[in-house]
């Protein structure tokens, strides 16, 4: 082991901090999206105002992303996370007290700022820690936080909104927020020293790749091509995701199953079952996010891996229209699927082919791709709704899937035959 390499022991301390930290302040975030829509009267906002409200935060973003990258790399990464994480805290308490559009306004765009920080450098921080051999695995550790987190907060939230109602259910978010601050102050150690120290595993001659060769110019091409369908994969992940599936899903199940849905003697309010099924489903495919990944290690062709893991949510997205509730309980876990492993495999595929020197500015840039999906893809959906039902955007969404997928098909043939 090199003397600036980052030990076993560093790496699993580094990963505890940062993944519950992420995942702690993704509570108050991911619950606005199943519970803000029901609660539009006691806010004080209008339903046409929701698009504007849930995209705020990743409009912001396309500005903060690289501010983000490059605080990190000036002031180094542990100290831009924690401020990251303490101005997360601060607006999801914000969220609690904010009654109209402009203040419940000005948190969002704070939690944008806040998550531009959280996420960016987290996923540095990842980086920093891995090399070829295990990148795979890590980064789908951590998005395996990312799921855990945005999960748990859809179920917690519509429970406790049902319970408690909204004001106190984002008041217990923040504090939740705020222990995971305390969880990064105490354990998230500084790793910006590491990034130097790592050789990467592609510098090492293996059998398959000796097997193999790729001819230089090749090389490039297949970088070139597959940092553009990087971006471009992610996008869709995101515009389908957090853009049109997620905002809407509280709306389709209560326009499908009424404001209580009936499990034997049992009555659930649609916002908790909208929450709970969300959350369910995802955490059942949380499994397959670091499977994803440590496949992507093992055969060295991410692609492949990548192309596999969209078809789920292309046939998720179409039975779920259909209405019935054993369809619904088997779609949002194939989109669960796809949508947390197409976020680690492609950075994985970036974090490959993309220059050392520069891969904290082409993962801002990705992030940012990430964001303005994100941003647009609730404008869309609440605009469509005014003229077409759920069901076309859904389809819409696996459409978008369906249409990524096949120069993705395309790349992992290549790349596996050579260019």
């Amino acid at each position: 082991m090199a003397p600036n390499t980052p030990k076993p022991a560093l790496v699993r301390r580094a990963m505890l901090a940062i993944g519950l930290a992420t995942a702690l302040s993704l509570l108050g975030d991911s619950s606005l999206y199943t519970i803000l829509p029901l609660n539009t009267a006691e806010v004080g906002v209008t339903t046409v105002a929701l698009g504007a409200l849930l995209s705020a935060n990743r409009w912001v973003r396309l500005l903060s992303n690289n501010l983000a990258g490059w605080l990190a790399d000036r002031w180094a990464r542990r100290p831009v996370f924690l401020l990251a994480m303490a101005i997360g805290t601060t607006s999801t308490l914000l969220y609690a007290v904010a009654n109209g559009y402009w203040p419940l306004l000005i948190a969002r765009i704070m939690w944008g700022i806040a998550w531009s920080g959280i996420w960016v450098v987290g996923n540095a921080i990842v980086l920093d820690i891995s090399d070829e051999t295990n990148r795979g695995r890590l980064l789908g550790l951590y998005n395996v936080a990312f799921s855990v987190g945005a999960a748990t907060g859809s179920g917690l939230g519509g429970i406790l909104n049902d319970w408690l109602g909204y004001r106190s259910t984002v008041t217990i978010e923040g504090i939740l927020t705020g222990l995971g601050l305390l969880i990064a102050v105490l354990l998230l150690p500084e790793t910006g020293g590491f990034r130097e120290a790592l050789i990467p595993a592609s510098a090492v001659k293996t059998k398959a790749v000796e097997d193999k060769p790729l001819p230089a110019r090749s090389l490039s091409a297949y970088a070139i091509v597959s940092i553009i369908l990087v971006f471009a994969l992610y996008g869709a992940n995101r515009i389908v995701g957090a853009g049109m599936f997620f905002p809407t899903f509280s709306l389709f199940v209560t326009e499908r199953f009424g404001e209580t849905i009936s499990l034997g003697s049992w009555q659930i309010g649609s916002g908790a079952a909208a929450g709970m099924g969300q959350s369910v489903s995802t955490l059942l495919g949380l499994a397959i996010i670091p499977a994803a990944g440590i496949l992507s290690d093992r055969v060295r062709n991410r692609w492949q891996v990548a192309a596999l893991t969209i078809v789920p949510a292309i046939i998720g997205l179409w039975l779920l229209p259909l209405g019935q509730l054993v369809l619904l309980l088997l779609a949002v876990p194939l989109i669960a699927i796809t949508l947390g492993s197409v976020r680690s495999v492609t950075s994985a595929i970036l974090g490959d082919v993309a220059p050392q020197a520069a891969r904290g500015k082409v993962m801002g840039f990705l992030f940012t791709v990430g964001d303005l999906a994100s941003a647009v893809g609730p404008l869309i959906a609440f605009r469509l709704l005014e003229i077409r039902d759920l069901t076309f955007i859904y389809h819409l969404a696996a459409a978008i899937f369906g249409a990524i997928l096949i120069p993705t098909l395309f790349l992992a043939l290549r790349r596996t035959h050579s260019w």
